[in-house]
């Protein structure tokens, strides 16, 4: 039969085993920390029909992009990426499920029958969120459903501003200054409001945001003081290729704005 330890050798035991109990614990938070504090935070950025060489970076001479040029420079660019669909709704989806449209049956921006947005399991926010990540949504949504979104910690969805909505006077392809600031547009709501998450966020969990911007998606209709920064005289043109040549759809973009009237000369002396 084992024998009795006696008060003291229990005492002692068991101061041992707080003390072993003790260390585990303080390596165990030291470990959650260092876990914690070196999870890279994520700021996920895309903005609607823009164009890889619509970036200074990637050679565009008229094109004045401070900012994604600088991003460029001190992270890594890819220059030769595709995309898992051509046009925007099926092409988030993709990227925030891990699945090809095909296999989502989003093939378009118009939903079939049996199409729908993202739920919100099986997804980059839903990851993140089960990594211990704050997670934030800003600005245009065409990826998830409603009930989906609810799950970000900050939510905040806007796309375009009313005055560009599509009608009989606000047409596709038009070009033009907006009487609205730089302020009230949406573009600087979701950069400020993006701003605010990041400045909010106390250091103690990581985070994910995704900021999705509608511009520069037409019509083309921006703040007169960032409009006025390019002068038609000072850019250089690209070499011109017949509409037609390409698609349809660009050679009825070109009759509807007026393009194939404009000759040569009228070009020189804009």
């Amino acid at each position: 039969m084992e024998k009795i330890q006696s008060r003291r050798d229990f005492l002692k035991a068991s101061s041992t085993i707080l003390g072993s109990a003790m260390v585990y614990s303080s390596l165990a938070n030291e470990a959650a920390r260092y876990h914690t504090q070196h999870r890279p935070n994520v700021v996920f950025s895309i903005c609607d029909q823009m164009r890889a060489d619509a970036m200074g970076c990637m050679g565009n001479p008229d094109a004045r992009t401070p900012y994604l040029d600088a991003m460029a420079n001190k992270g890594v660019l890819f220059e030769n990426c595709f995309s898992n669909n051509p046009v925007r709704i099926p092409s988030r989806m993709s990227i925030f499920s891990g699945r090809y449209p095909h296999q989502l049956k989003r093939l378009a921006n118009i939903p079939g029958q049996s199409a729908s947005f993202l739920e919100f399991e099986h997804t980059l926010g839903a990851y993140f969120k089960e990594q211990g990540y704050s997670i934030g949504y800003i600005g245009e949504n065409h990826t998830y459903e409603q009930d989906a979104l609810n799950q970000f910690d900050v939510l905040s969805i806007r796309g375009r501003e009313g005055f560009r909505t599509y009608d009989k006077y606000v047409q596709p392809f038009w070009h033009c200054d907006t009487v609205w600031p730089q302020q009230q547009c949406n573009p600087k709501k979701n950069t400020d409001e993006a701003i605010d998450f990041i400045a909010s966020q106390n250091g103690k969990r990581p985070f994910f945001l995704h900021i999705s911007y509608f511009d520069p998606h037409p019509p083309y209709m921006a703040p007169a003081e960032v409009a006025n920064t390019y002068q038609a005289k000072d850019m250089i043109l690209p070499e011109y290729i017949d509409p037609n040549k390409l698609s349809k759809r660009l050679a009825n973009q070109q009759k509807a704005l007026n393009y194939n009237n404009i000759s040569d000369a009228e070009l020189d002396d804009f």
